[in-house]
């Protein structure tokens, strides 16, 4: 009867029907119902036909073609996409390797996209049109969480590594505040105070709590750390870090250590101290983030926090096939543990 109940109601609005009508009568959200009207491949063949019926009945009038259930069911397509910053980075390839595993334990495929420093949401917009992906894992991030709602909505979204905590869309990262403290206070500890920080671009979650981190090992002994020795790079390009690190090197008052974001830029930190003259750990004391390969390959090896990239991927990928399979489940949010790897550079 309240079904019914509701149907009369809608029925004699003098107002036209929206999409809210329909996402109401067909007990799903808003997003679903959108979902249903403009990608029907993604979803359920029982909440296409609630949908479909509570367009039937509320008489809503789309832009978009309705399509027969017999003809959407067939198209359904089993694509990741994964929207990655920069390839060059050696930690995106453990998490890219996770969530293709992911996929391929569920029948589908993963697609890379490659942006850049002027990547903006709308050229997103228009890339999951053409492909019509099944679901969308973003590595680079969407700081607008109008626009991120906006793009979850239109595809099944998990944010991996980087992740907006005040948006209702799902996200899988570690704690880079905390992991950063804990590895500046062991060096504050070991007597170091000028400790340089060679930081990636602040667009970037990871990037701006490693900052607040490092600031905040400082903040708790009392210590305020010297702002020429706080840089902040473009990318993280070794080529950038190698001349930072030199010109650092060579004022009057070096630092005495450095931290990198990244263990692409603690190396290139560690050609520099050794092209300066200086022994490591010796003279001069180095440490890194992300536990890639390059920071064993390294002479001596380079102490660095270990977070765990594979399974950061594999659980984007687990948690997108559960979206994807259940769309009105309340979205995920995990935070994986990390690793503090001491090696011969500390």
């Amino acid at each position: 009867m309240a079904v019914d109940a509701r149907r009369v109601e809608l029925r004699t609005m003098e107002k036209k029907a929206t999409i809210s009508d329909v996402a109401k009568l067909s007990g799903v959200s808003v997003a679903t119902v959108s979902r249903a009207l403009n990608h029907p491949h993604l979803l359920k063949e029982t909440t296409l036909q609630r949908v479909y019926r509570a367009v039937q009945e509320t008489g809503f009038d789309n832009l978009a073609p309705l399509l027969r259930l017999e003809d959407v069911l067939p198209a359904r397509n089993k694509l990741f996409l994964i929207v990655v910053p920069h390839l060059q980075n050696l930690f995106y390839s453990k998490v890219i390797t996770g969530i293709s595993d992911s996929a391929l334990r569920q029948n589908s495929q993963a697609i890379i996209y490659q942006t850049s420093s002027t990547f903006h949401p709308d050229a997103l917009f228009s890339l999951v049109e053409a492909l019509r992906p099944s679901g969308l894992v973003l590595l680079d991030p969407i700081l607008d969480a109008e626009r991120l709602t906006q793009i979850d909505a239109i595809v099944p979204t998990v944010q991996c590594c980087e992740f907006l905590p005040d948006c209702n869309v799902s996200y899988v990262s570690i704690d880079d505040f905390s992991a950063t403290k804990s590895l500046i206070q062991l060096m504050l500890n070991k007597g170091l105070r000028r400790i340089a920080l060679l930081n990636g671009p602040q667009r970037f979650k990871y990037a701006r709590q490693r900052k607040e981190g490092y600031l905040s090992a400082y903040k708790d002994l009392r210590l305020v750390p010297e702002e020429s020795l706080m840089v902040t790079l473009p990318d993280i390009s070794y080529a950038a870090a190698f001349s930072v690190m030199t010109q650092l090197l060579g004022c009057s008052n070096p630092p005495d250590s450095c931290f990198a974001v990244s263990d692409i830029l603690a190396a290139a930190a560690l050609k520099a101290a050794k092209r300066a003259g200086l022994r490591v750990p010796e003279d001069f004391c180095i440490a890194g983030f992300d536990n890639t390969y390059l920071s064993t390959l390294c002479d001596p090896a380079i102490t660095t926090v270990s977070q765990p990239g594979y399974q950061l991927g594999f659980v984007a990928g687990e948690l997108l096939m559960e979206k994807i399979a259940n769309p009105e489940a309340p979205p995920s949010q995990i935070l994986l543990d990390t690793e503090l790897i001491i090696r011969d550079s500390l």
